[in-house]
């Protein structure tokens, strides 16, 4: 079984850099942002966890 890694900001400075790193390994990355997609990532959600 494959391990996973959920990602808030993933849009933002370090969270992009997290995003970078774990996608060159063996992790599912699951990003979530308030802003629009950026990344190439397999699972995105774009939403605002303030509200």
């Amino acid at each position: 079984m494959k391990q996973a890694v959920i990602i808030t900001g993933a849009n933002g400075e370090i969270g992009s850099a997290l995003c970078e790193a774990f996608t060159h390994s063996d992790v599912v990355v699951i990003g979530i942002d308030a802003s629009q997609y950026i990344h190439m990532l397999e699972y995105y959600l774009q939403l605002d966890l303030n509200n």
